[in-house]
């Protein structure tokens, strides 16, 4: 399996899938950063990105520099342009978007571009869609917006202490007990989605899209 992640911002991958990326082990995986300009706050969560992937033994991450909170104003196609960029360079299988519910114009609009970016014609390589929640923005949606519900459950019981070290290279970013985006929370968040499937501690994904190939076992 070859990895992609698509994230608005830098330390989204690790707030929804921290977990996931620890678990890869040699497996080779890299994410694309699409918002954010590189200056001032965005300079540092650059810095944790790399120190993040490194961490996790992954290829540095990509950016691609879109001033941060443009989602409404960036054509789409210049989302949909760097994401088939990424693709035909890296030739992922498995590619991890957030998910469209989320209050963040940046998030639905890395979503809307990835949709578009991964449709499913003859050649492309990616078999598996996943979509990946984030803290502070997917959980604040109000009662007309749609909601996360994930259908795939990964165990991250034995890797959470990996996450939580991941979330701490982002610690400016990161806000206190009882904020959601509290690293307290996340953990807490974990061990309610393993709860509710059986496993101790758990990430959840919308499954978007999975192609079985004929040499595949279902």
């Amino acid at each position: 399996m070859t990895l992609l992640v698509l994230a608005p911002h830098a330390l989204d991958e690790v707030l929804g899938c921290g977990g996931l990326l620890a678990r890869l082990g040699d497996r080779p995986a890299q994410t694309l950063i699409l918002f954010g300009d590189g200056e001032g706050r965005d300079g540092a969560r650059r810095h944790a990105a790399a120190a993040v992937a490194d961490l996790l033994t992954m290829r540095p991450p990509r950016f691609s520099g879109l001033a941060e909170g443009s989602g409404d104003t960036v054509p789409l196609h210049r989302l949909v342009s760097a994401i088939e960029a990424a693709v035909q360079e890296i030739r992922p299988t498995t590619v991890l978007i957030p998910s469209a519910a989320t209050l963040h114009v940046d998030h639905r609009r890395t979503h809307e571009a990835a949709i578009t970016a991964l449709r499913p014609v003859p050649g492309h390589p990616v078999r598996r869609v996943l979509a990946y929640e984030i803290l502070s923005s997917t959980d604040w949606v109000g009662p007309d917006w749609p909601a996360f519900r994930p259908h795939v459950f990964i165990d991250v019981a034995d890797v959470l202490a990996t996450k939580r070290r991941c979330l701490e290279y982002y610690a400016a970013e990161m806000r206190s007990p009882p904020h959601t985006r509290s690293i307290e929370n996340v953990l807490r968040r974990a061990a309610s989605l393993g709860g509710s499937v059986g496993l101790e501690a758990a990430e959840g994904f919308e499954l978007v899209r999975r192609l079985v190939q004929r040499d595949e076992p279902l």
